[in-house]
């Protein structure tokens, strides 16, 4: 088992701008299925519990994590009004040797949960948080 507590900070003073399709954040705190690209004062805490067993086969990480985000309203800083949040995902990888090698299954399980102010506004709400999300994943290396 392995584990990190991460912090990271963005500033007030402008937007973090990272565009969506160069890959991922380079942030110790990046929990798939979210991004910090487009905020602006943002704090964001992190714990992840790693787990990978003896013969390399099996791979887990749990993560939670928690994002301080500036109020939905607050467009310069917040480009996709999307509230603060709690976000816990389950990330299992299992590895196939043999005739299936190369294979690789992933169950991708995430929580997010909204901590901010909505104005009892859905287009805050739907599809950003208040929703669990899975993915089931077949990956082939060659």
């Amino acid at each position: 088992m392995n584990y990190a507590l991460n912090y990271n900070r963005i500033t007030d003073k402008g937007r973090y701008i990272f565009p969506r399709e160069r890959g991922l954040d380079p942030f110790y705190t990046f929990i798939p299925r979210e991004r910090n690209e487009g905020f602006g004062h943002v704090n964001a805490v992190v714990l992840k519990a790693g787990y990978r067993n003896h013969e390399n086969t099996i791979k887990s990480i749990l993560s939670m994590g928690y994002v301080s985000l500036p109020d939905v309203t607050t467009v310069a800083l917040n480009k996709y009004g999307l509230p603060s949040y709690f976000q816990t995902n389950l990330d299992t990888r299992k590895s196939f040797s043999g005739f299936l090698e190369g294979f690789e299954t992933q169950l991708l399980l995430s929580t997010k949960i909204g901590m901010g102010e909505t104005y009892s506004n859905k287009r805050y709400v739907i599809n950003k948080v208040d929703l669990f999300h899975a993915n089931l994943i077949v990956n082939y290396y060659f």
